[in-house]
């Protein structure tokens, strides 16, 4: 047995879908007329993929190819669902269960839950241990934040160094570093990036006092290309520059890749339909999610998933979300294609695939 993974270039066309075989017996009282379901065996995963009409013959001989080597039932396909690769919501990062799912789990806890573009952790809580503060202060919540929650801290660098957090960056990559500021009782605040490779300022502090007010809140962005030899940096909100204490009241900070600040990413989410696999291989559990969900600032999620899982599944076990894949073999014993116009074409192509989990 030899799993094939699906072409990247595979077109498919109308009539290429998704679907579950269930395995339910129904029972009729022959006195009542009350029905019982029983599960006699998990449901599978079905998949159908039909070629696009009137192919050309180099995308023809793809799925020729792909027939071809899965030898009928012989061989596994490990595909996705081409239509929803990734989530549509935001879940991004390196999420694994925090906990072992039971067989017959409805629901897995998952860490590491992040949205992707963001690459700083506990965005809104300043006060967290992700942010270090060195000879600074963070007091929490002390006003209402631009999404209306009473979330935005307060931060004050008393003498040289300040709030910030480290993070692992790319020599040669451009960043952009935002947040968004008020002013606090202090009368001066600076923001700096800190190459923490080579003991060296990026970006030296420099003061944004005249840029913020006590009333509206102002989004402070600074991009910065990281030097050759780079490899970890420090962002600073609040940094001390000179004279008295430094501070300002804060929220929402975001690191990412690029020239400019984008939208604020918030907290990783995943939405009904989106699909997850739990662990690797044949053998793994494909499944989609049922209810929407949403990580805390931890990167905690829990999530409702169907079909129930099948058998226990490792705390740590590694959770997909970019192209998970479904492990399918082919269910017909024969399949053919037709010529036109002298074989400039070809049409009739297509698989009816089901969900395996045996080698």
């Amino acid at each position: 047995m030899t799993i094939i993974t699906l072409p990247e270039d595979l077109r498919v066309g109308v009539g290429s879908g998704m679907g579950q075989q269930r395995y339910d017996l129904v029972g009729t009282s022959d006195s009542t007329g009350s029905q019982q379901v029983r599960l006699l065996a998990p449901p599978r995963w079905t998949m159908s993929l039909i070629q696009p009409a009137w192919l050309s013959p180099a995308e023809a001989g793809r799925w020729q190819a792909l027939v071809a080597k899965l030898r009928g039932r012989a061989n596994v396909l490990a595909a996705w669902d081409k239509a929803r690769p990734q989530p549509r919501g935001t879940l991004r990062g390196s999420p694994v269960l925090s906990a072992t799912a039971a067989a017959g789990a409805t629901s897995i806890v998952m860490s590491g839950c992040y949205p992707g573009k963001n690459l700083l952790r506990y965005p809104f809580q300043f006060d967290n241990a992700a942010w270090t503060k060195s000879n600074a202060t963070v007091t929490a919540n002390t006003a209402t934040a631009p999404d209306g929650t009473l979330s935005a801290d307060t931060l004050q660098a008393t003498s040289f160094s300040g709030v910030f957090q480290y993070k692992s960056v790319t020599p040669g990559a451009q960043y952009t570093f935002s947040w968004y500021a008020k002013r606090s009782a202090d009368t001066a605040v600076a923001y700096r990036v800190y190459d923490d490779t080579n003991n060296a300022d990026i970006v030296a502090a420099t003061s944004y006092y005249s840029s913020i007010n006590l009333i509206d809140w102002v989004r402070m962005s600074v991009t910065f290309t990281v030097p050759a030899s780079c490899v970890n940096v420090r962002v600073y909100p609040c940094a001390f520059l000179s004279g008295g204490a430094h501070g300002c009241t804060a929220w929402g900070a975001q690191l990412e890749l690029g020239p400019t600040a984008t939208e604020l990413a918030g907290v990783a989410t995943l939405l009904d339909g989106d699909w997850l696999q739990i662990g690797t291989g044949i053998g793994s559990h494909f499944c989609m999610v049922v209810g929407d969900a949403s990580a805390n600032e931890a990167g905690a999620m829990t999530v409702s998933i169907e079909p129930p899982t099948r058998a226990s599944i490792a705390s740590a076990t590694a959770v997909a979300w970019d192209k998970p894949l479904v492990y399918l073999r082919h269910q017909g014993d024969a399949t053919s294609w037709q010529y036109m116009q002298s074989g400039g074409v070809t049409s009739g192509l297509a698989l009816d695939l089901l969900e395996t989990w045996q080698e």
